[in-house]
């Protein structure tokens, strides 16, 4: 378990009053579990990662490795930690994908006929298997990609960081890629930090995810607290018949709720928008009275991506009030 204890990283500048990246954070990385680390550029994702692996000394906290302080024994806590780079830093396009992995496996103190093994069988799992003992300058970004997951698998380490670890790769292998990262973190027991923009990837991976703005901890939970937290409205959405009994029904109901509902006239039929909490509480509100004039109806949620753009407007907001 990886614990995080009131963490704060600040740069001193030159003439100017010290910059704090990262402000008291707290929080936990249990084994076999998934955690998103989710924040706009410069929010201080980099940075913590960049603690977390020992990569930077923070200016106040602590992070404790299964309840010891990481610079404790920072030799042995590095032994247990992988960090995914991504994209073309830390692979060498003049070797092939066996010899990178041979040889950034022994910068590690990996050696022998298991790590050989290993190579195989995360190639083949990662289908690379036809690439393997080709030059790295001739593959696609995705397997670029793929490689540097599998560098980091290597080492058995119980705690991995993974930056935007399926960017540039095809739907289809992303998708097998998340199913490799969910299987290593709960059947391993490894414990697993993905920073990502990809609402998508965030979901299928999450066990859970953490919010950082301006250098803060403002979210730790679970994906469906974070939408319970944000009250997203369901939209309803009703095609009608033109008739002057709907528009009068319709015009009812917008004097009722509000903003809430809209009546609008599309070519030879009406568009009938609602918003509410809950689908039936809008079948009750505006279904049931317009039931007779329906053509089609469609309900739509707001999907992570758009809660979370919501989340991170109404910080900002926030924040310019405080200022």
């Amino acid at each position: 378990m990886l614990e995080v204890r009131h963490l704060t990283k600040c740069y001193e500048g030159k003439g100017k009053k010290p910059f704090c990246a990262l402000r008291d954070i707290d929080f936990t990385l249990q084994d076999n579990e998934v955690v998103s680390l989710l924040g706009h550029n410069g929010a201080g994702k980099t940075t913590l990662v960049k603690c977390l692996a020992s990569l930077l000394y923070p200016t106040e906290g602590q992070i404790l490795y299964n309840g010891q302080d990481i610079y404790q024994n920072v030799r042995k806590y590095r032994s247990r930690v992988s960090y995914l780079l991504g994209g073309e830093r830390g692979l060498y396009n003049r070797l092939t994908g066996r010899e990178n992995a041979v040889y950034l496996a022994a910068i590690k103190g990996v050696f022998g006929r298991e790590l050989k093994e290993k190579i195989d069988r995360y190639f083949r799992i990662f289908e690379l298997e036809a690439f393997i003992d080709k030059r790295v300058e001739n593959y696609s970004r995705g397997m670029k990609q793929k490689l540097h997951i599998i560098n980091a698998l290597l080492t058995d380490a119980s705690v991995i960081f993974l930056d935007e670890p399926t960017a540039g790769m095809d739907p289809v292998s992303a998708q097998k890629t998340r199913e490799v990262i969910k299987s290593m973190a709960k059947e391993q027991r490894r414990s697993i930090l993905i920073t990502s923009h990809m609402m998508n990837e965030v979901e299928d991976l999450s066990d859970r995810m953490l919010v950082f703005f301006h250098g803060e901890k403002r979210f730790d939970g679970s994906i469906a607290y974070f939408e319970n937290l944000m009250q997203k409205e369901i939209v309803c959405r009703m095609r009608l018949h033109k008739t002057e009994q709907t528009w009068m029904a319709g015009q009812k109901l917008c004097a009722q709720y509000g903003d809430q509902v809209q009546l609008e006239e599309t070519g030879e039929e009406f568009l009938f928008t609602s918003k509410g909490r809950t689908s039936e509480e809008l079948v009750e509100r505006c279904v049931r009275p317009l039931s007779e004039a329906v053509i089609d109806i469609s309900f739509e949620k707001a999907d992570l991506e758009r809660t979370y753009i919501d989340y991170v407007a109404s910080l900002e907001q926030q924040s310019g009030k405080e200022q």
